[in-house]
Parts: structure tokens; C-alpha cells; sequence
């Protein structure tokens, strides 16, 4: 065989790294690897990354959203979702809300039995 050595990147660190939000000039040089190798190679990890990294970020602002944080909401939502005051709500951005607001009521509802059962009261 004649040429370059193959480069092999984990997949699941490309995909880790895209979830931590990292953008794909930063993903390329701490994998050293191109941008290019990155999109032709492993266009499904980075997009799972980025749908990870926006699931996370749903979460945190309902989070903050109970905690009365505006400021970190608006800018989270600007930064990282692409959301802007004429932004149209999508089904599936409705879907991920559903799903995120149960799942913290399920840890809510975790947090206070595990209280109760701490102090002796029953729930």
C-alpha cells in the first residue's frame, strides 16, 4: 500500500467531544485530524454529539427556568439552541421538553422520598 497511514479516531470520542460542545476547528485539532476527515468520517457521531450537547442544555434551562435564572436562560438559548424570539417551536423541540419535564419530575419525586425516608416521614 502506497500513501499516508490510515488515521483511526474513536468514534465514541468524537462523539463525546461534540456533546461537550465543542466546535469542529476545535474537535479537529485536539483529535489531530482535519476538519474535512471529521465531516466525511464521522458525520453521524458529531451530529449525535451536537443532539446530546442540546438535550443537556433543554435540561439546564428548565432547571434554571424553576430557579428563576432568566439571564442564563436567554443567553443558553441564543448560544447553543440557535433560539431566537421568532423562532416557530418544532415538534420534536416539543417532544424533548415533554420528556426532559418528565424526567425531573421523576428526580424531584426521587429527591423528596429519599428526604422523607431520611427523616421518617412517610410520602
Amino acid at each position: 500500500m502506497v500513501g499516508r497511514p490510515r488515521k483511526h479516531v474513536d468514534p465514541q470520542l468524537v462523539e463525546k467531544l461534540a456533546a461537550y460542545g465543542m466546535s469542529l476547528e476545535e474537535l479537529a485539532s485536539t483529535l489531530n485530524v482535519s476538519e474535512r476527515f471529521l465531516r466525511m468520517r464521522y458525520p453521524e457521531q458529531l451530529a449525535a454529539g451536537r443532539r446530546k450537547l442540546k438535550k443537556t442544555v433543554w435540561g439546564l434551562q428548565l432547571r434554571a427556568a424553576k430557579q428563576g435564572n432568566a439571564g442564563v436562560l436567554v443567553w443558553l438559548g441564543k448560544t447553543i439552541l440557535g433560539q431566537s424570539v421568532k423562532r416557530p417551536v418544532t415538534l420534536e423541540d416539543l417532544a424533548i421538553e415533554t420528556q426532559l419535564e418528565a424526567e425531573l419530575a421523576q428526580e424531584e419525586q426521587q429527591g423528596e422520598d429519599s428526604t422523607a425516608q431520611g427523616t421518617g416521614e412517610a410520602s
